[in-house]
């Protein structure tokens, strides 16, 4: 399977469409836009590809991706298994009217910015109920015209200039050749059943064979297309997975080392400090205090 393009479908009078999704899982498979996305996920939980990078997405999280980043994202089984219906809003536009009415309004410059970022992907965690209220608004009011206008533009200065979200870039090095090279890819059966089998025994044999490709050239293929190793990869999805248990959940080490996927402790704690920084406990005791002090 390929990386899609998935076209953003004009609304006849609005400058941008809206609508939600309710599945146990996302439906659509690694893709792009010739466009922007706001994305939120009202209720979800599992893992998000984007550009090269792997993260663990929540509920709250919003996402705002530019023109042609490829992303993707997958309910984990923990959330599958609680019988959970996953739920998103999703906001469309594409580039050139609305972005130079940002540009030359002087109090949406810093809209323009924040556009300009969404080129490399955007997370935002920590988002309040205010924010996150904005899409049900607009989605109350679909046929509202101007007042949805007005919504969505406060949505984005909201998200643009608010001191109390957590901003993450996806991806600050992903170029725009490496973009075009992500849809002309074969990935998409690999990215989709390491996502959903990471804790399995997984092996560069069965990636070969999901991009139909001899296993030397599939690992000459994924390096140039990804910047990893399939195992590279597969490490880091697993390690995104770790922090999650290590911050959430007060299992003990071993016990989520193996869940991970990974079958020796030393090994999965090299791992973890290599891609982490931290070794597992001293990352637990990181984000537990962190937690105390927001609490605070």
């Amino acid at each position: 399977m390929k990386t899609i393009f998935r076209d953003i479908q004009p609304v006849a009078n609005a400058s941008f469409t809206i609508h939600q999704e309710r599945a146990t899982q996302f439906a659509a498979p690694f893709h792009f836009h010739k466009g922007y996305e706001l994305l939120f996920i009202i209720k979800g939980q599992g893992k998000f590809y984007g550009g090269n990078q792997v993260m663990n997405f929540n509920s709250g999280d919003v996402y705002l991706f530019g023109p042609d980043f490829p992303h993707y994202f997958v309910n984990d089984r923990a959330f599958l298994e609680s019988g959970q219906t996953g739920h998103s809003i999703i906001i469309q536009f594409r580039d050139g009217s609305l972005e130079k009415v940002f540009a030359l309004l002087p109090e949406l410059r810093v809209v323009s910015g924040l556009l300009k970022q969404a080129e490399a992907g955007i997370k935002f965690s920590q988002v309040g109920g205010e924010i996150l209220s904005l899409p049900f608004e607009m989605l109350k009011s679909k046929n509202a015209g101007l007042q949805n206008l007005l919504f969505f533009m406060n949505t984005l200065h909201q998200l643009a200039s608010s001191k109390r979200l957590l901003m993450t870039i996806i991806d600050p090095v992903l170029k725009v050749s490496q973009k075009k090279q992500h849809a002309d890819s074969r990935l998409d059966a690999v990215y989709q059943y390491v996502l959903s089998h990471f804790s399995e025994e997984l092996t560069t044999q069965q990636a070969a064979s999901l991009s139909c490709m001899q296993d030397a050239a599939f690992c000459r293929y994924f390096k140039r297309r990804t910047q990893k190793t399939f195992s590279q990869f597969v490490n880091t999805v697993r390690i995104t997975h770790a922090t999650h248990l290590l911050s959430k959940t007060d299992r003990n080490i071993s016990d989520i080392c193996f869940s991970c996927g990974f079958n020796s402790v030393s090994y999965f704690n090299r791992q973890f400090k290599g891609i982490v920084g931290l070794t597992p406990a001293d990352y637990r005791k990181t984000t537990t205090q962190e937690e105390t002090d927001q609490q605070e």
